[in-house]
């Protein structure tokens, strides 16, 4: 169980060292498993596999707008587009409307 846990939270050499304790050699689903664990520990180690989303993610700079950035739209004079420039709402780049 504890080899499971390990390998959710992406402590992949912990839950192989874990497993390789208990493995019965006889079972050859338990040994197949063993060399999958072996194999991630090598190639990821133990890296835990939840990322701190605010350091992952950069915040965009806001583009400043000035009333000169609104263009009235053609068949409705109550909307407006910003067709030059890029604005970032909650964090998203949104072009035109």
């Amino acid at each position: 169980m504890l080899s499971n846990v390990y390998t959710l939270l992406g402590y992949h050499r912990s839950a192989y060292e874990i497993f390789k304790e208990t493995v019965e050699s006889n079972n050859t689903k338990e040994v197949s498993k063993l060399y999958v664990l072996e194999q991630k520990a090598k190639s990821h180690e133990n890296n835990f596999i939840i990322k701190d989303v605010g350091k992952v993610k950069e915040k965009k700079h806001q583009t400043e707008l000035v009333l000169s950035d609104f263009v009235a739209t053609e068949n409705d004079p109550d909307k407006f587009e910003i067709p030059e420039k890029e604005i970032v709402i909650f964090n998203k780049t949104i072009k035109g409307k």
